[in-house]
């Protein structure tokens, strides 16, 4: 352990052992969701607060350095400010980024938005003290609920990432916007907290082991933000909607009783379920609906369940065509719904 936190340390790049700190405080500090506690399972033999012990009884350089992480990235205020003690009692030789960890801010914050909706990435800049920085990206899964499907850090500042992931992607429909540093808190809080009532948990190569760092970064924001706003289509606007469709070419051939009520169906899925907006269909929302939602909400004969993909093909180029979204993107949700 020792080794690995020296060599960390010896990174000219600061993220390297930022990461690593977080990496360990999400290992022994993990939010077990409710689900996963069996009867008489055993508790993990070393928490946080513990493991932050070891490092307390350790005069050694490893263990000042990562008593300055745990005093910003702990789970909980207690365990921050006993590090944050013990801390403030050392005197050995440490970086002086590291040293002035606490001084490091939240510069600036972008949201990366794609048309039909799927998702988005919340960028946020920050500034350490030695005047280097560093970009904390969280990916935003509306289709699951506007959680935290994934996050990591890369040693980039917000414009050299936006140059990055735009160029990389190369995608017209993919629009990245400034996003207030208030409103980036309240976007990604919102997501982390619905995010631990997924079950089974869900996880990536850098997530959740960067969440420390990430929940860190999100106490350096402003408080007082909007969080993710869903459309708002009540019951009045649904039926608005579904005249307008039923009398335009593309909903004459499915106007009959039962295509009607499937519509019903498939429009409760797009106003209640997902981004909520019934005028954005993408291959991703319907491959939820017909592979999912449907057999688990729908109790009904086959011949009616069968109407589903008819019914879609037809409202998803509607939708499309009176959103004005790219054809491309329209033929890539249908080829979706024929798979």
């Amino acid at each position: 352990m020792l080794t690995m936190i020296r060599r960390s340390l010896n990174e000219r790049d600061p993220l390297e052992f930022l990461l690593l700190a977080s990496s360990l405080l999400a290992a022994l500090g993990p939010r077990r969701h409710p689900l996963e506690r069996t009867p008489g399972a055993r508790t993990p033999q070393l928490s946080a607060s513990e493991f932050c012990d070891t490092f307390i009884h350790t005069n050694l350089p490893e263990a000042s350095a990562m008593l300055a992480a745990f005093a910003q990235m702990g789970d909980d205020e207690m365990l921050r400010a006993r590090a944050r003690r013990e801390f403030a009692q050392r005197s050995h030789t440490l970086p002086g980024w590291l040293r002035q960890l606490d001084g490091a801010k939240a510069s600036r914050a972008s949201i990366m938005s794609h048309i039909l909706g799927d998702g988005d990435n919340v960028v946020v800049e920050v500034t350490l003290p030695s005047g280097q920085l560093f970009s904390l990206v969280i990916y935003v899964d509306h289709n699951m609920g506007t959680v935290v499907k994934d996050g990591f850090a890369v040693p980039l500042s917000l414009d050299e990432l936006s140059i990055e992931m735009t160029t990389r992607l190369a995608d017209p429909d993919t629009v990245m916007s400034e996003l207030s540093l208030a409103d980036a808190r309240q976007h990604i809080d919102e997501a982390i907290e619905a995010g631990a009532m997924i079950y089974p948990p869900l996880e990536s190569d850098s997530w959740p082991s960067c969440r420390p760092l990430a929940e860190w970064i999100v106490r350096l924001l402003p408080l007082g933000g909007a969080g993710y706003v869903r459309p708002q289509w009540d019951d009045r606007a649904i039926a608005s909607l579904t005249r307008q469709f039923f009398a335009s070419p593309y909903g004459a051939d499915v106007a009959s009783v039962e295509p009607r009520d499937m519509l019903e169906s498939i429009l409760w899925f797009a106003r209640d379920y997902g981004p909520g907006d019934p005028l954005c269909w993408s291959s991703v929302a319907v491959e939820i609906l017909l592979v999912d939602w449907i057999p688990r909400k729908i109790i009904a004969p086959v011949d009616y369940l069968a109407l589903a993909p008819q019914v879609l093909r037809a409202f998803v180029r509607f939708a499309h065509a009176h959103r004005g979204i790219r054809q491309s993107l329209t033929t890539e949700t249908l080829e979706a719904i024929d798979r």
